[in-house]
């Protein structure tokens, strides 16, 4: 499980670069006659991976009056094997992040890309963003791993629901994230 929950971060982490450099850690003293722990190679994570993405779309009632609407991309249909909530930046939608979310479950996460409700520019509400995100992991995780992401003011939002949710967050992935008025430092 923890396999995956690297790949899923270094996926995204090549979604938003233009190239990755594959590297070799010096201090890596793994026996190479011993073919027992030996995970072959890795996948190429820049590629669609197996599973077909199959969208369907919901809401969640959270906290602070909000009512998420919600895509969420399954692979093939079926619960992924870690859960994804992947959060748009200020002023976007859940649309900016289709195409990372689909590449993701393909190679068998579940995603959901909620439309957070306070990320515009007259009703900017960070804390109240990662509130709802919070809310919407614990509501979809079905005891799974739980990986928080977002991009800019969702990477933010991403942040603070970990903060809040402490030990049920597996991982975070902050993608060229923002911090408000030292909100993201204090948490």
């Amino acid at each position: 499980m923890r396999t995956l929950v690297l790949a899923l971060a270094a996926s995204l982490a090549v979604a938003c670069g233009p190239t990755v450099a594959e590297t070799t850690d010096p201090t890596d003293a793994t026996d190479s006659t011993d073919d027992t722990d030996d995970p072959g190679p890795a996948p190429d994570l820049t590629a669609r991976g197996d599973a077909r993405s199959v969208l369907d779309t919901g809401s969640s009632a959270v906290r602070d009056g909000c009512t998420l609407r919600w895509s969420r991309y399954s692979p093939d249909g079926q619960p992924g094997e870690v859960l994804v909530v992947l959060a748009h930046g200020f002023g976007r939608s859940q649309a900016q992040m289709a195409g990372w979310a689909e590449h993701l479950a393909s190679w068998g996460a579940e995603v959901v890309t909620p439309d957070l409700c306070f990320a515009g520019p007259f009703n900017s509400d960070h804390p109240a963003n990662g509130r709802s995100l919070a809310d919407l992991a614990t509501e979809l995780a079905d005891d799974r791993p739980v990986i928080l992401a977002g991009h800019s003011a969702g990477g933010l939002a991403a942040w603070l629901a970990a903060s809040e949710l402490g030990g049920a967050v597996d991982g975070v992935l902050l993608l060229d994230p923002v911090d408000n008025q030292g909100v993201g430092s204090a948490a």
